[in-house]
This record gives structure tokens, C-alpha cells and sequence, in this order.
């Protein structure tokens, strides 16, 4: 994570106010393939916000916490690079998955 600069405070934005009830929902609702395959289907050639990414649930907060957390294991498996810019969090396809 210290690799990263920036990244723990983007994450204690992204979750700040969140309540040990939410914690356990999150836990027992989180669909991991579902965010990955919605993220594949809207990342670009070109550096895109997660938060264009459009919604899968209307809880509109904690949908941007999972699109987040698809996004890094994303990050980690080489098909998408993942980078802050301010306060925002930008994605694009990496090279070798652009054809």
C-alpha cells in the first residue's frame, strides 16, 4: 500500500463514515465477478474516473467502495492500471489487453 502514494488516504476517503453494520452487509453481499465484469465492460483505451463506471445497485456509496475493490484486484491479475489524480481514481486497459 506505501507503494502507492496517496492510496490510503484515497481509501479512507472512499470509506470514511462507514459503520460496523455496513462492514457486515458489505461482507455478505459483495459480489466480486459481478463488479469485475461491469468494470471490464466500461474501462477504456483512454484513462476513464471509477466513478463514471455506472452503478449496479443503487446505494450509490457503497457501489463506488465495490467498484474500488474489483478495481484493485483487477489491477493485480494485468488488466487494468489504476492510478489517483487528486481525489480522483483513474482507470484504463493496460497495453496487452487493448485488442
Amino acid at each position: 500500500m506505501d507503494s502507492v502514494p496517496g492510496l490510503i488516504a484515497a481509501l479512507n476517503g472512499l470509506t470514511q463514515g462507514i459503520d460496523e453494520q455496513m462492514l457486515i452487509d458489505l461482507k455478505s453481499k459483495f459480489d466480486l465477478s459481478r463488479y469485475e465484469r461491469q468494470i471490464k465492460v466500461h474501462i477504456q483505451d483512454f484513462p476513464i474516473d471509477l466513478r463514471d463506471i455506472p452503478s449496479i445497485i443503487e446505494n450509490t456509496r457503497k457501489d463506488l467502495i465495490w467498484r474500488f475493490i474489483a478495481t484493485i484486484f483487477l489491477a493485480h491479475t494485468g488488466i487494468i492500471d489504476i492510478w489517483q489524480e487528486d481525489s480522483n481514481v483513474m482507470v484504463i486497459k493496460l497495453q496487452t489487453n487493448r485488442e
